[in-house]
C-alpha cells in the first residue's frame, strides 16, 4: 500500500470522539584490541498534531520544547499542524520527503528517532482532519506503519496521544521500535477539548521527561512516571483510566532500560 494513501477516509464515529472531549478538566564493551571510537548518538524529532483543533497543535509545540530543554536540541526537528502559524502546514508529500531526509541521515543502531504523533481516535484508526469546519478522515495502523516504513532500520520511539491508541500496537511493532501509547485499546484518553492547553497524556509526559532528564534517567522511567501523573489527573476527574501502554522491540531494550537521558 502506498504512502500516499495515509488520507484514506475512514469515518471517525462522533460519539467515540466525544469520549475523551467531554472528560472533566482537572552499551559500551571494552576490548584489549585497540577499536574506531563509536560516534555519539544523535536525535532526530518528527511531531504532527493530526487533528484541526489547536490542542493538538499546542501538544507539538510544548513537547518539541520541552523535549529541547530536557535533552538538547535534535540535530533535526521536523514539526506539523494544522492551525497554529508557528508549525509546518501538513503536506503529505513533504512529510515524506522530510521522513525519507530523517531516515537517510540516521545512522542505524546509533542514533534515535523520535515520532510523536497527537489526535483523536478510535480502535485501529487515528483522526485527521485539514480544517475546522472539513471532514474527517483516519489513518489505520498499516497505513502509519507503511508511512514510518523509510525508518525501518532506524532505532524509533513513536508516541501515540489519542483515544484507543493502544489499539494499533500490534500492527505497529517492529525490532526497532519503542511505542508509547495514550491509551489501552479499548479506553479514551482525556484533555483534548480545542481550549485545553494540553491532552492530558501530553502534559504528563512534559512532566515526566523534564523530571527523568534531571537526573539521568531512563525512557522505561519517564514512560512509568507519565503514567503515574495520568491517573492522578484522572482520579481527581472522577473519570475511567486510560491505561497507557508500552512496546519494547527486540532491538530497543538498551534504550528502553539505558540511564542516559
Amino acid at each position: 500500500m502506498s504512502r500516499s494513501t495515509i488520507f484514506t477516509a475512514l469515518m471517525v464515529a462522533g460519539t467515540i470522539l466525544q469520549a475523551c472531549m467531554t472528560a472533566p478538566v482537572p552499551e559500551t564493551s571494552s576490548s584489549a584490541t585497540a577499536v574506531a571510537a563509536q560516534p555519539a548518538s544523535r536525535t532526530f524529532l518528527y511531531a504532527w498534531g493530526m487533528y484541526a483543533d489547536p490542542v493538538f497543535d499546542r501538544d507539538v509545540e510544548t513537547f518539541t520544547r520541552t523535549f529541547t530543554r530536557a535533552l538538547g536540541t535534535p540535530t533535526q526537528t521536523s514539526a506539523f499542524g494544522f492551525t497554529s502559524p508557528r508549525l509546518s502546514t501538513p503536506n503529505i508529500a513533504v512529510m515524506e520527503r522530510e521522513l525519507v531526509d530523517v531516515a537517510t541521515q540516521a545512522q542505524d543502531g546509533v542514533d534515535t528517532v523520535v515520532v510523536m504523533l497527537t489526535s483523536h481516535g478510535a480502535p485501529d484508526v487515528l483522526a485527521v482532519k485539514p480544517t475546522p469546519d472539513g471532514p474527517i478522515g483516519g489513518v489505520s495502523a498499516d497505513e502509519l506503519a507503511e508511512f514510518l516504513s523509510p525508518l525501518a532500520d532506524d532505532r524509533q520511539i513513536l508516541i501515540l496521544q489519542a483515544c484507543f491508541s493502544g489499539s494499533l500496537i500490534d500492527e505497529l511493532r517492529s525490532p526497532n521500535r519503542i511505542i508509547l501509547t495514550a491509551a489501552a485499546a479499548d479506553r479514551p484518553s482525556f484533555g483534548c477539548n480545542p481550549d485545553s492547553e494540553n491532552t492530558w497524556f501530553i502534559k504528563s509526559l512534559n512532566q515526566a521527561l523534564t523530571e527523568v532528564a534531571a537526573s539521568g534517567g531512563s525512557w522505561e522511567q519517564v514512560f512509568a512516571r507519565t503514567s503515574q501523573l495520568v491517573a492522578a489527573d484522572e482520579t481527581t476527574a472522577g473519570v475511567r483510566p486510560s491505561n497507557p501502554q508500552f512496546s519494547v522491540g527486540a532491538n530497543m531494550h538498551s534504550v528502553w532500560s539505558d540511564n542516559s537521558l
